[in-house]
Protein backbone atom coordinates (compact mmCIF):
# COMPACT_ATOMS: atom_id res chain seq x y z
CA UNK A 1 0.00 0.00 0.00
CA UNK A 2 1.43 3.98 -0.01
CA UNK A 3 -0.75 7.37 0.16
CA UNK A 4 -1.94 7.94 -3.46
CA UNK A 5 -2.27 11.50 -4.20
CA UNK A 6 -5.69 11.97 -6.59
CA UNK A 7 -5.18 15.20 -8.19
CA UNK A 8 -6.98 13.23 -10.93
CA UNK A 9 -9.76 15.47 -11.98
CA UNK A 10 -10.47 14.10 -15.16
CA UNK A 11 -11.09 10.98 -14.15
CA UNK A 12 -13.40 12.16 -11.65
CA UNK A 13 -15.49 13.83 -13.89
CA UNK A 14 -15.80 10.84 -16.69
CA UNK A 15 -15.98 8.30 -13.78
CA UNK A 16 -19.75 6.93 -12.96
CA UNK A 17 -20.71 6.61 -9.24
CA UNK A 18 -19.83 3.44 -8.45
CA UNK A 19 -21.86 1.58 -5.42
CA UNK A 20 -18.92 2.26 -3.34
CA UNK A 21 -18.90 6.02 -4.04
CA UNK A 22 -22.33 5.97 -3.40
CA UNK A 23 -22.18 4.67 0.04
CA UNK A 24 -19.30 6.85 0.96
CA UNK A 25 -16.20 4.83 0.28
CA UNK A 26 -14.71 5.83 -2.50
CA UNK A 27 -12.47 3.59 -4.76
CA UNK A 28 -11.35 4.03 -8.09
CA UNK A 29 -9.48 0.61 -10.04
CA UNK A 30 -6.70 0.80 -12.02
CA UNK A 31 -3.99 -2.04 -14.03
CA UNK A 32 -2.87 -4.00 -10.93
CA UNK A 33 -3.76 -1.52 -7.91
CA UNK A 34 -6.74 0.66 -6.60
CA UNK A 35 -6.70 4.20 -4.89
CA UNK A 36 -9.33 4.10 -2.39
CA UNK A 37 -10.55 7.40 -0.74
CA UNK A 38 -11.06 6.68 3.26
CA UNK A 39 -13.54 8.80 5.19
CA UNK A 40 -14.41 9.56 8.79
CA UNK A 41 -17.08 11.94 9.73
CA UNK A 42 -17.61 13.76 12.76
CA UNK A 43 -15.67 15.61 15.03
CA UNK A 44 -12.35 14.53 16.60
CA UNK A 45 -9.02 14.96 17.46
CA UNK A 46 -7.16 12.46 15.60
CA UNK A 47 -8.24 9.66 12.60
CA UNK A 48 -6.11 6.67 11.33
CA UNK A 49 -7.11 4.13 9.06
CA UNK A 50 -5.65 0.95 9.17
CA UNK A 51 -6.49 -2.42 7.57
CA UNK A 52 -5.07 -6.13 5.80
CA UNK A 53 -3.91 -3.63 3.11
CA UNK A 54 -0.88 -2.51 5.34
CA UNK A 55 -1.48 -6.30 7.56
CA UNK A 56 -2.66 -4.19 10.39
CA UNK A 57 0.79 -3.05 10.61
CA UNK A 58 0.74 1.11 10.45
CA UNK A 59 -2.14 3.65 10.86
CA UNK A 60 -2.24 5.54 8.29
CA UNK A 61 -3.53 9.57 9.36
CA UNK A 62 -6.51 11.22 7.98
CA UNK A 63 -6.04 14.83 6.96
CA UNK A 64 -9.38 16.85 8.57
CA UNK A 65 -10.70 19.98 7.28
CA UNK A 66 -11.09 23.40 8.00
CA UNK A 67 -14.47 22.61 10.25
CA UNK A 68 -13.08 19.96 11.78
CA UNK A 69 -15.67 17.43 11.33
CA UNK A 70 -14.22 15.58 7.89
CA UNK A 71 -11.45 13.49 7.75
CA UNK A 72 -9.78 11.82 4.51
CA UNK A 73 -6.98 10.05 2.96
CA UNK A 74 -6.43 8.37 -0.62
CA UNK A 75 -4.28 4.91 0.13
CA UNK A 76 -3.04 3.06 -3.02
CA UNK A 77 -4.04 -0.78 -2.45
CA UNK A 78 -3.52 -4.36 -3.69
CA UNK A 79 -6.49 -5.52 -6.02
CA UNK A 80 -8.97 -7.72 -3.81
CA UNK A 81 -10.99 -7.99 -0.53
CA UNK A 82 -9.44 -5.90 2.64
CA UNK A 83 -10.92 -5.76 5.77
CA UNK A 84 -10.31 -1.92 7.77
CA UNK A 85 -10.74 -0.04 10.95
CA UNK A 86 -10.58 3.82 12.06
CA UNK A 87 -8.10 4.42 14.94
CA UNK A 88 -10.48 7.92 16.23
CA UNK A 89 -9.03 9.86 18.98
CA UNK A 90 -7.80 6.42 20.15
CA UNK A 91 -10.63 4.18 19.99
CA UNK A 92 -11.18 1.44 17.30
CA UNK A 93 -14.27 2.02 15.24
CA UNK A 94 -15.43 1.13 12.45
CA UNK A 95 -17.77 3.43 9.87
CA UNK A 96 -21.44 2.37 10.44
CA UNK A 97 -22.39 3.03 6.52
CA UNK A 98 -20.57 0.70 5.74
CA UNK A 99 -20.03 -3.14 5.12
CA UNK A 100 -18.79 -5.16 7.93
CA UNK A 101 -17.45 -8.72 8.72
CA UNK A 102 -16.17 -10.59 11.80
CA UNK A 103 -12.35 -11.78 11.60
CA UNK A 104 -11.28 -15.29 12.22
CA UNK A 105 -10.63 -13.68 15.73
CA UNK A 106 -13.89 -12.54 16.47
CA UNK A 107 -13.00 -8.44 15.48
CA UNK A 108 -15.71 -6.41 14.08
CA UNK A 109 -13.89 -4.93 10.67
CA UNK A 110 -15.32 -2.91 8.30
CA UNK A 111 -14.99 -4.86 4.32
CA UNK A 112 -14.46 -3.92 0.78
CA UNK A 113 -13.46 -4.88 -2.54
CA UNK A 114 -11.18 -3.49 -4.88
Amino acid sequence: FQNANSDDEEMKENESPTKEQKEGLRIKKKSGHAEVLFTWKGAAQNVFVTGTFCNWEQQIPLSQNQAGDLFEVWVKVSRGEHQYKFVVDGEWKCDQHWEVCTDPCGNINNIFNS
